[in-house]
């Protein structure tokens, strides 16, 4: 097994089996472990500034950069040694990115589909997902980007319901898409495989429909 760990990023490359390290576990080529940084991005009353914190311990967080553009309700995602910060208000379709491992302010990535915020966001290694949004009172739709390169999102499928202020998660294989509204908050959970584009699909129900959440 070729094993390559470049300690400046936490990535590990090279991987042709998987393994376990520092108590995770990665397997396949170049599959990242994504080290022990938190990034925030943005926040209400349109600020421009990323904060960072050391998962592993406690503390208050820290200054890292500034987005290129200032702006709340934005979606987020991380892989491939990136962050990357996408939409929000005041109206923009940017998508910028930072290295994680690497202080700074955010660059430049390309542009969303359309302007969009209140959209949520998950990744796997390699591809960044975003998912609904505040236009045309709840978009269906899924874009996503190749997180290691730069370049405008591309159409990935469609929400199986139309909603903004949703959550998103992922395993690393699959995107998970939950709550939201338009009007009454929802309770639909639906899912993608990130490698595979196409539309959502039924995931299952929150035990309560609400929107806003994390």
């Amino acid at each position: 097994m070729a094993l390559t760990i470049n300690h400046q990023t936490n990535e590990i490359s090279n991987l042709t089996g998987a393994v376990t390290f520092n108590g995770v576990a990665v397997g396949g080529d170049n599959s990242p472990y994504f080290g022990d940084r938190g990034l925030f991005g943005g926040g209400y009353g349109s600020t421009s500034t990323i904060d960072y914190v050391t998962i592993s311990s406690t503390g208050n967080a820290t200054d890292f950069g500034d987005l290129s553009v200032a702006r709340y309700k934005l979606a987020s995602c991380a892989g491939s040694g990136r962050g990357l910060f996408a939409g929000g208000v005041s109206s923009t379709d940017t998508i910028d990115y930072v290295t994680i491992a690497t202080t700074g302010n955010a660059a430049d990535f390309g542009n969303l589909l359309a302007t969009e915020y209140d959209l949520a966001g998950c990744s796997d290694p390699t591809r960044g997902l975003f998912g609904g949004g505040s236009t045309s009172n709840g978009s269906t739709v899924i874009q996503y980007v190749t997180i290691a390169s730069t370049g405008n999102a591309t159409d990935f499928g469609d929400l199986t319901t139309g909603r903004y202020q949703l959550a998103a998660l992922s395993d690393g294989t699959k995107g998970v898409f939950a709550g939201g509204r338009p009007g009454d908050p929802s309770n639909v959970i639906d899912f993608v495989t990130i490698q595979t584009t196409g539309n959502a699909t039924d995931f299952g129900d929150l035990t309560v429909a609400r929107h806003s959440i994390g």
